[in-house]
């Protein structure tokens, strides 16, 4: 087996076991990131921080390294066209290009496509807004909705009401706060259940799932404080779940990728990792 340079891009927990793996095999592994992960840094030949990061430094840094392959966790790079440029220097990348990874950061794009291609029994009621005609959704669901704002915001652009707003006008504040920094959001109904992902391995046709996982996103113990990027996750068996819930999320994770395939209509494909969140709702659902 020939050695290959890899690139990880990232510095968080999801790229260190990554790194770990691929330094079991015959390769020879780089990480460019904004900040320094101690753990990551014992794996790598060399690590590179850079305050800045964009798309000349990668790809300066891949030709400077002869970067075989890349690897991309955050969403940023993704959203600003990295895989687009690797491409174009003929570098392999995981990770999608940049209109296919809109699935991964604009969730008015994601409700969207599930729109037109119906696949409505898997949402919620929702709407996007940019204005005040967002009132007439709150009056319909009122203490019962969830304020998602449009892009990347590190999950920490999710607000829900009854646990982040307790009232319908404090809901309203945080929508005409949004408005006023030009934001784009989405109201959805609000509800609840058991939250999990489901990830799946992809090369633009088929796709290869990973077992559920659920992710614990609250700063504080007891699933209080804000939302974050990610404070842990627990694999293995979800006792709530059945292995019906389980096929029903492939599935869903299968009928994304062929609605992105028509909807994008590119024939490099969705190359990457296709991240499927979810929630089993306390009806069943």
């Amino acid at each position: 087996m020939v050695s290959s340079n890899i690139l990880i891009i990232g510095s968080g927990a999801r790229e260190h076991s990554v790194a770990l793996k691929l330094a079991e095999s015959k390769c020879t592994l780089y990480c460019i990131s904004t900040f320094k992960n101690p753990a990551l840094f014992k794996l790598c030949k060399d690590y590179f921080v850079i305050s800045n990061l964009n798309n000349s430094e990668i790809i300066n840094t891949c030709i400077n390294n002869n970067i075989d392959m890349v690897f991309v966790g955050p969403e940023k790079p993704l959203s600003n066209g990295i895989a687009d440029e690797l491409k174009k220097k003929n570098i392999k990348c995981i990770g999608p290009t940049k209109n296919f990874a809109k699935i991964e950061w604009s969730k008015t794009f994601t409700r969207n496509l599930m729109n037109k291609f119906n696949m409505t029994q898997y949402m919620p009621e929702f709407h996007p807004y940019k204005d005040e005609t967002y009132k007439t959704f709150i009056q319909k669901w009122t203490k019962q909705f969830v304020i998602k704002i449009d892009g990347l915001k590190g999950g920490k652009g999710v607000f829900v009401s009854g646990d982040h707003f307790n009232t319908d006008e404090e809901g309203i504040e945080i929508c005409q706060k949004l408005i006023q920094n030009n934001e784009q959001f989405l109201l959805e109904e609000k509800l609840v259940g058991e939250e999990f992902s489901l990830m799946s391995f992809c090369d633009g046709v088929t796709l290869k799932h990973m077992p559920p996982v659920q992710d614990y996103k609250r700063a504080y113990a007891n699933d209080k404080g804000p939302n974050t990027g990610g404070m842990g996750t627990v694999s293995g068996k979800l006792d709530f779940l059945q292995k019906n819930d389980i096929t029903i999320a492939q599935t869903i994770n299968t009928e994304i990728l062929h609605a992105l395939n028509l909807e994008i209509q590119d024939n490099y494909g969705y190359k990457g990792i296709l991240y499927g969140s979810f929630m089993k709702t306390n009806s069943g659902e």
